[in-house]
């Protein structure tokens, strides 16, 4: 029964009533970038963005990169961490295919430079492909919006939870004291 919650499509429309009337809901988005459950209204998300590893059929062709390196930059399992919280968003995609962590100009990684100088694709991505994979991105950002406007209408502030995981195998990192949690504020407005 899990799969078929996880299944059902969720229609921005659905999502704005389930959020007014504080209806739960689980399941895709209707292009499918985002796995969206919700259970109750808080004034917070937990989003994992890197944790899905979908590549739609037509695109994975097209790529030259295996499924081990794309693992090597995903982070497996991290969307098990957010089970069980009131709102939680997931990117279903790899981030080969789209990175929503990155802005709409550089969220393909069609060259290089883009993905840590991992060349991703042995044939050019058409210009349906790129405007079918932009719908998606923008899809995901269409119904965070939608969720953090929501939760910002009802408690005047949402905090964001996007969790993240090291690779404790990369080059860069060997040998360095890493933290087990790293709250990431930094870029954030502490005064606020």
């Amino acid at each position: 029964m899990e799969n078929t919650l996880r299944d059902k499509i969720i229609t921005l429309d659905t999502l704005k009533d389930s959020l007014l009337n504080n209806h739960c809901l689980e399941g895709k988005s209707e292009l499918g970038s985002a796995r969206i459950k919700f259970s109750q209204m808080a004034p917070y998300i937990v989003l994992c963005q890197h944790s899905g590893t979908f590549i739609s059929e037509n695109i994975v062709k097209k790529m030259s990169v295996s499924s081990d390196i794309r693992s090597y930059e995903t982070d497996m399992y991290l969307d098990q961490l957010c089970n069980e919280q009131p709102i939680e968003i997931i990117a279903v995609h790899s981030r080969y295919e789209f990175d929503t962590n990155r802005f709409e100009k550089g969220c393909i990684y069609s060259k290089p430079s883009l993905a840590w100088g991992v060349k991703v694709y042995n044939e050019t991505l058409n210009q349906d492909e790129i405007s079918t994979i932009i719908s998606k991105y923008r899809e995901f950002y269409t119904y965070i919006n939608l969720i953090i406007t929501s939760i910002i209408d009802k408690y005047g502030v949402c905090v964001i939870y996007d969790l993240h995981s090291f690779n404790e195998t990369h080059p860069d990192r060997l040998n360095k004291d890493l933290p087990l949690i790293n709250l990431g504020t930094m870029a954030q407005n502490t005064e606020k």
